[in-house]
C-alpha cells in the first residue's frame, strides 16, 4: 500500500492487512493515537479482543531476541503486535530480516517507529508494496480541516460542519492534540443533537490563551513591544506551540491585510475604509480600534501582512536557523515599531519588498 497521512487512516477508513508497519515522523499525537487504532483495527474479526501489543527498545533488542518474540505465541489475544520504538538503528541493522518478514505468513505484525526512512530503500519498497507506511508528520490545514469532523464524530459523537472546523482551527490553531481537547469540551457543551457551527466555536473556545493573544496583539499593535514580549514569553514558558500561537495571530492579522488590500484597492479614504470594515463583517463597536491599528500599521504595510505571515510560518516549520522564539519576536517588533521593519523581512527579503509603508 503506498505511503499514507496519519489523518487518512480515519479519513479513508484504511484497514491495515500487513505484516510490517513502518511509523515515520515526530508528531507525538498522531504516533500515540495511530497506534492506538491500530490495536484495535489488528484484534480479532469479531471485535471481542484486541491484539495483544508488546513494546521493545529499538537501540537494545537483537534479531535473535526479537525472532522469539514472534515465535512466542498470545494465550489471550486474537492477533499479536510487535511495536517497535526508536527503531532506526533496529532497521539499519536488520534490514534484510524485515523484508524477508513482510512477505512471511506469520500471524504477528511488526510495527516500525522510526523518525525516517530512506523512501529508496528495500524495506521502503517492500512496506510500499506489501506492508502499510504511515506518515505520522504534522499534519497540513487541508488534512486537518477533512479529518476533524471524522474525528469529532468518531470520537465524541459530534457534528462538526466544515465552516466549523476552519473557524476552530483559526482560534486555536494547528496542534491535533489542543484540537482534540477542544472537541471534547465543546462535545460536552453542545452534545450530539445539534452541529457545531462556527458562532459556537467562537461563544465557547474563547479560553485563557486565545484571549491572551488577542491581547499580546493589541499591545503589539499599540507599540506596547515590552509588554506584548512579556506575554509571549509567558505563553512560550506555558508550554504553548509557537505554531498554535502563530495560527491564532495569523486570524487577527489576516483580516487587518484584507481589509487594507480591500481599501487600497478602492482608494478609499477614511470614510471609505469604515465601510470596507462593515462589509468586511467587522463589528461597529470594534471598528474604530481597527482604524486605529491600520493607521499605525501602514496601509501598505498591513496589505503586505498575509505574505509575510506565510513566510513566519515557513520559518517556524523549519526554514530559518533562528530560534523559534525570534523569529515570533520580531514579528511581533515589526508590527509594533515601523522603523524596525527597515531592511528586515521574515525570510531575509529586502525592506522594498515585503514591509513597505
Amino acid at each position: 500500500m503506498p505511503r499514507i497521512r496519519a489523518t487518512e487512516l480515519w479519513t479513508k477508513k484504511v484497514r491495515p492487512e500487513a505484516r510490517v508497519v513502518v511509523l515515520t515522523g515526530e508528531d507525538p499525537f498522531w504516533k500515540a493515537e495511530v497506534l492506538r487504532e491500530l490495536r484495535k483495527l489488528l484484534g480479532s474479526s469479531e471485535g471481542e479482543l484486541q491484539a495483544n501489543v508488546r513494546r521493545f527498545d529499538g537501540t537494545a533488542i537483537s534479531w535473535h531476541d526479537f525472532r522469539e518474540e514472534i515465535e512466542t505465541p498470545s494465550l489471550f489475544a486474537a492477533n499479536l503486535l510487535l511495536v517497535v520504538d526508536d527503531a532506526d538503528s533496529f532497521v539499519a541493522a536488520y534490514q534484510k530480516e524485515l523484508v524477508r518478514f513482510v512477505d512471511s505468513s506469520c500471524p504477528a505484525t511488526i510495527i516500525l517507529v522510526l523518525r525516517q526512512l530512506h523512501f529508496g530503500s528495500k524495506l521502503a519498497k517492500a512496506v510500499v508494496e506489501k506492508g502499510l507506511w504511515i506518515d505520522c508528520a504534522p499534519a497540513q490545514t487541508s488534512e486537518l480541516l477533512q479529518w476533524l469532523p471524522v474525528w469529532a464524530s468518531w470520537r465524541y459523537q459530534l457534528r462538526v460542519s466544515a465552516a466549523a472546523a476552519r473557524t476552530l482551527i483559526e482560534f486555536v490553531g494547528e496542534d491535533p492534540g489542543v484540537l482534540d481537547q477542544e472537541l471534547a469540551k465543546l462535545s460536552l457543551l453542545v452534545g450530539p443533537a445539534k452541529p457545531l457551527t462556527p458562532q459556537a466555536v467562537q461563544e465557547h473556545c474563547l479560553g485563557g490563551r486565545v484571549k491572551t493573544v488577542w491581547f499580546l496583539l493589541d499591545l503589539a499593535l499599540e507599540g506596547k513591544l515590552g509588554e506584548a514580549l512579556a506575554e509571549l514569553h509567558r505563553l512560550l514558558g506555558s508550554g504553548a506551540h509557537p505554531l498554535s500561537l502563530l495560527a491564532q495571530i495569523t486570524g487577527s492579522l489576516r483580516r487587518l491585510s484584507l481589509a487594507a488590500e480591500l481599501a487600497l484597492a478602492e482608494h478609499a479614504g477614511p470614510s471609505g475604509l469604515r465601510r470596507v470594515l462593515q462589509a468586511s463583517g467587522v463589528p461597529p463597536s470594534v471598528i474604530p480600534k481597527v482604524e486605529g491599528q491600520l493607521s499605525r500599521l501602514g496601509m501598505g504595510f498591513a496589505r503586505r501582512l498575509a505574505d509575510i505571515l506565510v513566510a513566519v510560518d515557513g520559518q517556524l516549520k523549519g526554514g530559518s536557523l533562528l530560534p523559534e522564539r525570534i523569529v515570533l519576536e520580531r514579528l511581533l517588533t515589526w508590527l509594533a515599531y515601523p522603523g524596525a521593519r527597515t531592511g528586515l523581512g521574515p525570510a531575509g527579503e529586502e525592506a522594498a519588498d515585503v514591509t513597505a509603508t
